[in-house]
């Protein structure tokens, strides 16, 4: 469920830039000075949230062929939304967005997770796991309930099977409200996965808070 829009906190107003893309809090309302900082977080998935937003497709079409500039085009077709709904007198709100966010179709949770500055599950966490998961990376995406059409396009996008897991592991945390490093170790410890070993050696690496900033610290340059 989405967080209740009382949980959003209002922008920070003291920059003198109002259309600032740096933004540290935010009130219900999407305003115009947030609409570029959406539409760079969103990226490529602007189109999706548009149609679930019921952005007129016609519309759409229309922005795409006059603006050529990717994001230039995303943050008019954002606020061909905004508009919109302040022509009906409703109010373009936060709470709206994060609901397409989470829509199976878009899987954006990591953009609510910035809306909200909240903690982000550190990269190089699914470092360490993709080369050590990489054999079984589509039972393992499974468990995870990555869709199974996200599966294969990590595995057609990339040669190497560590490359796609990674990728995999990358669509799991960006589709997942709450992705935490016990959600993985719990995936190794399924009856389809079966990996009992390194579920305890990832419990000992990453939920040792004594140890957890010194192996990520060792991480810092790792690579698969």
């Amino acid at each position: 469920m989405v967080e209740d829009s009382s949980n959003f906190r209002r922008p920070n107003e003291t920059s003198s830039e109002a259309s600032s893309s740096e933004i540290t809090d935010f009130d219900d309302e999407v305003c115009e000075r947030h609409v570029p900082w959406l539409a760079r977080h969103l990226s490529k998935d602007v189109e999706k949230v548009a149609m679930l937003l019921e952005v007129d497709s016609v519309e759409i079409e229309a922005i795409k062929e006059g603006e050529p500039q990717p994001e230039r085009r995303n943050i008019k077709i954002l606020n061909s939304w905004r508009n919109a709904e302040m022509k009906l007198g409703k109010k373009p709100t936060w709470e709206k967005i994060c609901l397409c966010l989470e829509d199976e179709t878009v899987g954006r949770c990591d953009v609510i997770r910035a809306l909200l500055k909240e903690d982000e599950l550190d990269d190089r966490v699914l470092v360490w796991l993709a080369p050590r998961i990489a054999a079984s990376f589509r039972n393992y995406a499974r468990v995870l309930g990555v869709p199974e059409c996200e599966i294969d396009m990590s595995n057609q996008n990339f040669e190497g099977v560590g490359r796609s897991c990674m990728d995999v592991l990358q669509r799991w945390r960006r589709r997942t409200r709450y992705p935490k490093v016990e959600d993985l170790i719990q995936a190794l410890e399924h009856d389809i996965i079966n990996r009992p070993d390194l579920a305890e050696e990832m419990k000992e690496k990453f939920c040792n808070h004594e140890v957890k900033d010194e192996v990520l610290s060792q991480l810092d340059n790792l690579s698969i």
